[in-house]
């Protein structure tokens, strides 16, 4: 008994002389190898607000943590809890830096030094100043230095205050000096397997330099390492397989990180479908191609009985009038003026557009609606062109002018002019068959896109292209008479009607304030061609005064900021505003969410939102289905419905007719992916 005593107080002050001998790296004097702190990047939050929680990690030197795919490692886990009033975001992860061995061996992703993690914090619109929201916070990770690993963990609290207007704290500097991974708007991107590789091609918008790839999932081998080919903006990434990985492999998740044209640091984050071969482009057919044509062709044709093209026409239609049969070389060599002006004032326009696509990414027709300079400068057209036809003022360059042919010795450069008014004032139009069309010329290479629009313009201009050619149609024109000057006037209230409708999108995007900018421009230009009619000096002299107040209110009008976006008032869905960390959370944990893009310009979406979107019915079957619902507005600002539906980018809003068709689109899309 007495030896076996002895054993046992042996074996125990070896086991002592073993932890006595470990590294004093694991075995830390006070001093733990990661600190964790509860930071906010403002003093507070403000009702309806948002503020972001700091997870602040700090390393002592030679230590790391791990990134959300950690590699050999674990990753860090935070969970945060906040009172009921208070929705509580996804961690939005900065940039990790590969963490290699000794013998420089990629090991994993993680975090040196100082890192902070942010995760959003939205308000309830009900919260009162005063009150503090609690916010605990948990957080544990795994901290490793060369072959030695501790884990930890430690409970954060504290108490934000909420406040009418709160300031920005120094952690939001340290928080915003980090690279977050931004989508890639405006790439062009496809991934494929090449044997145990998986290939990805990117095209970026600039040229990039010093690429690296962080997979999000365990599907590549973290180890192993990336063979990286770079021309320019293009750049071909080829990474190992895990062949062990059991996981969802149709997709290729991951960070890519480059260096721009200035050398700055950034990041992309991407989720491709990975296809078993690579893509291939194939021209459309010829029948796809003469469809999207015939489609053009009729959006035009119809775009005439638009109300702010019409009057244009109609005008036109009456100069041919006058002429009774006579004058046909005049009447075909003004019908092809008139066409040219249509033709290349729309080729013109797609050029814009095509454009603008390669450098701003993504875009649509109507994208110049966005801009309240346009608006406000249709409207001021619109207006124009309604006084001239209600005969406030009779110049050479007026309407009536450029509509007359033969007379003048300009007649046919008037034609082409009128026919770029044409589709000046077509510009905040849209008609039946345009959608499809359009959709192809913003995604087919320039020469088949132009040529669409070059359809849309012949559509357009064909109606008096058919007068002037075909003399029997001419015939068919009603005798002219004491009616056309009465009928001249009447098309004036098309004209204003179009302002009108200008002046309220202008107001849904900039206020009350921006709408009567936009009033008092038009009372202004009305007076100033009032003004300068009267002929004497002192009349002119005031009309120049009112265009000078004009430019002034286009220059405030600029400088008025757009409204945000505040809940609509007959939605029965309760709103919050957007973030991209709030959808991407949603996402990321599997739930629906109905992507709704819509404009006050888009009459379409405003029929959609009244008979399908914006109804009770519609309401109750969304809330049964727990989704989410995210919607855009056409002036960039974007908000989140609770409860609600799921991303449907590429279909748009343009298949929604009537509530019926909503439910068994969510129906059919929840079953299939959800």
């Amino acid at each position: 008994m007495h030896q076996l005593r002895l054993m046992i107080a042996g074996l125990a002050l070896a086991a002592c002389g073993l932890l006595l001998a470990h590294p004093a790296s694991v075995m830390a004097d006070d001093v733990p190898p990661v600190e964790a702190a509860l930071l906010f990047t403002q003093s507070g939050i403000a009702p309806d607000g948002s503020v972001e929680a700091l997870v602040r990690l700090r390393h002592q030197s030679g230590w790391h943590t791990f990134w959300q795919n950690p590699g050999e490692g674990e990753a860090t886990k935070i969970d945060v809890k906040a009172d009921p009033e208070v929705k509580v975001g996804a961690v939005r992860w900065p940039l990790p830096e590969r963490i290699t061995s000794e013998d420089n061996k990629v090991i994993g992703h993680g975090y040196t030094g100082e890192v902070y993690l942010p995760v959003l914090l939205s308000a309830a619109p009900g919260m009162a100043v005063g009150q503090s929201v609690q916010v605990h916070v948990n957080v544990s990770w795994l901290a490793c230095k060369a072959q030695d690993c501790v884990e930890g963990d430690t409970a954060l609290s504290a108490a934000l205050p909420v406040v009418e207007k709160p300031a920005a704290t120094p952690a939001a500097e340290g928080a915003n000096a980090q690279i977050f991974a931004e989508a890639p708007v405006g790439w062009q991107l496809s991934a494929h397997r090449e044997g145990k590789l998986a290939v990805l091609e990117m095209r970026a918008p600039s040229p990039i330099a010093e690429p690296q790839f962080f997979p999000l999932t365990e599907m590549i081998w973290h180890d192993a390492a990336h063979q990286y080919g770079v021309n320019g903006n293009a750049l071909k990434i080829a990474m190992p397989l895990d062949d062990f990985f059991s996981g969802d492999d149709s997709l290729l998740q991951g960070v890519v990180a480059y260096r721009d044209e200035a050398g700055v640091q950034k990041a992309v984050q991407v989720s491709v479908p990975l296809l078993d071969a690579p893509l291939e482009v194939t021209p459309a057919p010829i029948g796809s191609s003469f469809q999207f044509l015939l489609l053009a062709f009729l959006g035009g044709l119809i775009l005439n009985l638009m109300p702010c093209v019409l009057p244009v026409l109609s005008l036109k239609a009456l100069s041919l009038a006058k002429m009774g049969g006579q004058g046909g070389g005049l009447a075909r060599a003004d019908g092809l003026a008139y066409t040219a002006g249509v033709v290349l004032s729309f080729v013109a326009v797609g050029g814009v557009l095509l454009l603008a696509r390669a450098t701003l990414g993504e875009v649509g027709w109507g994208f110049h609606l966005q801009q309240p300079l346009v608006i406000f400068s249709l409207a001021l057209l619109m207006v124009a062109v309604g006084l001239n036809l209600s005969g406030l003022f009779e110049m050479g360059t007026s309407l009536q002018s450029l509509g007359g042919i033969g007379a003048q010795p300009n007649g046919q450069m008037g034609s082409f002019f009128t026919g770029v008014l044409a589709v000046v004032v077509a510009a905040p139009c849209t008609a039946p068959f345009m959608a499809s069309a359009l959709g192809a010329a913003l995604v087919l290479p320039a020469p088949a896109a132009l040529g669409i629009f070059a359809a849309l313009g012949l559509g357009l201009a064909f109606p008096y292209l058919l007068l002037c050619f075909v003399p029997i149609t001419r015939r068919m024109l009603p005798k002219p008479g004491a009616w056309m000057e009465t009928f001249r006037q009447f098309l004036a209230f098309p004209m204003y009607a179009t302002a009108i409708w200008l002046l309220w999108v202008l107001g849904g995007q900039n206020g009350h304030g921006g709408m009567l900018i936009g009033l008092s421009g038009c009372l202004l230009l009305a007076f100033s061609l009032w003004a300068w009619g009267r002929g004497r000096l002192v009349w002119k002299l005031c009309a120049g005064g009112a265009v000078v107040v004009i430019v002034g209110l286009a220059f405030m009008l600029a400088t008025i900021q757009p409204m945000e976006v505040e809940g609509r008032r007959s939605d029965p869905l309760s709103s919050e505003p957007y973030s991209a960390a709030r959808l991407e959370a949603l996402l990321s944990e599997g739930r629906p969410v109905f992507a709704y893009f819509t404009a006050d310009w888009c009459v379409t979406c405003k029929v959609n939102e009244r008979v399908a979107i914006n109804r009770a019915e519609t309401a109750s079957f969304l809330k049964l289905r727990a989704l989410w619902c995210w919607w855009g507005t056409g002036h960039g600002k974007t908000r989140l419905s609770q409860k609600c539906w799921k991303p449907m980018a590429a279909q748009g809003c343009r298949c929604i007719c009537t509530s019926r068709r909503v439910r068994r689109w969510l129906v059919q899309k929840s079953s299939r992916r959800f």
